[in-house]
């Protein structure tokens, strides 16, 4: 069964893929089905990135 929907970033219809509200890198446990692919792997490529590699937080992956 083929369902589309509406992405929430580039509002073309588009298969829906999983996209993690914050990083998985960081714990991120909350998941939307509102972000097409193309949106999701720029997502992760350019803002999940930078998240994760960010001073604070990699400081704080170590001590846990």
């Amino acid at each position: 069964m083929f369902t589309c929907m509406k992405c929430i970033f580039c509002l073309k219809e588009w298969s829906p893929t999983k996209e993690h509200v914050f990083p998985l890198a960081i714990g991120g446990c909350l998941v939307t089905d509102r972000v097409c692919k193309p949106c999701n792997d720029m997502l992760g490529h350019r803002v999940d990135v930078g998240l994760s590699d960010n001073f604070l937080i990699r400081l704080r992956r170590a001590q846990l």
